[in-house]
């Protein structure tokens, strides 16, 4: 299993703003990654995003670029300090092929760093806005694929 691990795109951060919707440095971001993602020919059988609109938006924005027809599920415990060994548990039950999973800090971070060294408090990994963090996974053993963020791409 192919697991993608997608921080939101940068979002509004002012008050005048209390859903957080995407900045244009969001989507210009999300969609020069998106548009790399989609030459990689990746084929998820979902996006899961939270319910926060920026999560929301950046995962509609994939889901445009890469394949209209991927569905989009609102997933519960992808908030920012929601714990991860649930999400870790349904992914090792998972029998759905590859998955990407749209959400936020610090709740990715600790994700993945509880999926490749059993200890979410590590974070082996720093995560970028519109960024793409590639883990291959199965029977509980996960390693890192690959990474690339917006600021990579040409």
């Amino acid at each position: 299993m192919l697991l993608y691990l997608i921080q939101h795109a940068e979002a509004d951060s002012t008050p005048d703003d209390p859903e957080r919707r995407l900045t244009k440095t969001g989507i210009a971001g999300i969609t020069k990654t998106a548009t790399f993602f989609k030459q990689l020919n990746p084929r998820p059988a979902a996006i899961w995003h939270s319910g926060k609109y920026r999560a929301r938006e950046t995962a509609e924005i994939l889901r445009k670029t890469i394949d209209s027809a991927i569905t989009l599920i609102v997933h519960e415990n992808l908030n920012p300090n929601d714990p991860v060994f649930d999400i870790a548990i349904e992914l090792e039950a998972l029998d759905i092929g590859d998955l990407v999973i749209v959400g936020h800090l610090p709740h990715l971070a600790r994700l993945a760093s509880h999926l490749l060294t059993g200890d979410p408090k590590r974070m082996p990994i720093h995560f970028r806005n519109a960024g793409i963090v590639c883990l291959r996974g199965a029977f509980g053993k996960w390693e890192l694929e690959w990474i690339v963020t917006p600021e990579i791409l040409a």
